[in-house]
């Protein structure tokens, strides 16, 4: 089954779970610049909270689920907290999890019982940070050299009333505002190229989507990263 809509409230037996639909987009995004036909649905939780809550559900209930993804933020309290707390959410179906989270990301085997489990924490499973920081990565580091110094300058100058915790937030948009067709979302950015798509993270995410989900990728995108 081919998921090809915009919606982010989708269901079947392939589920990946995000906290919100910045991710939804981000991970359409990303699939369509590869050119990887997407065949699982993609629902947003709404938060981080709603995202464990739902996914216990889904491993519980007695439907046809085979395989279930989940995409959250480390923020601040860092992967290793965040992989913990989905150990001690769903530890109780059976899942032989390993102690740390991989790198890689996780892709975790079901049992009769209960289905294939895949993990990754936003922005690359060992820093801290959110999709914002994720999609960070995928800038050039000189153009975002100009962008630091740029929001730099409007904190300084007190234009820029963001928080703290909003830095990479309003870095990335910063970024998006100067190109061309300014004002789009982070997903439309990537599916555009505007944002590559093709660095080491957005690589080795989508990657693990492929392991996770079993999609076809071309060879390229298999030996890329061996």
């Amino acid at each position: 089954m081919s998921f090809q809509g915009d919606r982010c409230a989708e269901e079947g037996s392939r589920v990946l779970l995000v906290e919100g639909k910045d991710d939804c987009h981000v991970v359409r995004g990303l699939l369509r610049s590869r050119k990887i036909e997407r065949t699982f649905g993609i629902f947003a939780c709404e938060s981080y909270e709603g995202l464990l809550s739902r996914a216990n559900a889904l491993v519980l209930a007695p439907t046809e689920l085979q395989t279930l993804g989940l995409v959250l933020d480390a923020n601040l309290v860092g992967p290793a907290a965040r992989w913990q707390a989905i150990r001690d959410k769903l530890k109780r179906h059976d899942y032989d999890f390993p102690r740390s989270l991989p790198t890689e990301g996780a892709v975790v085997p079901g049992k009769s019982h209960t289905p294939r489990l895949g993990v990754w924490v936003m922005p690359d499973n060992h820093s801290k940070g959110s999709v914002e920081d994720f999609c960070l990565q995928l800038i050039d580091e000189k153009d975002l050299d100009v962008v630091r110094e740029a929001v730099q300058l409007g904190k300084d100058r007190k234009v820029a009333q963001f928080k703290r915790v909003h830095k990479s937030k309003a870095l990335v948009h910063t970024y998006l505002a100067w190109q061309d067709e300014p004002g789009k979302p982070m997903g439309q950015n990537i599916a555009g190229g505007r944002l590559p798509s093709d660095t080491p993270t957005a690589m080795s995410f989508v990657q693990w989507l492929a392991r996770l989900f079993e999609l076809e990728t071309s060879r390229d995108e298999e030996t890329s990263h061996a």
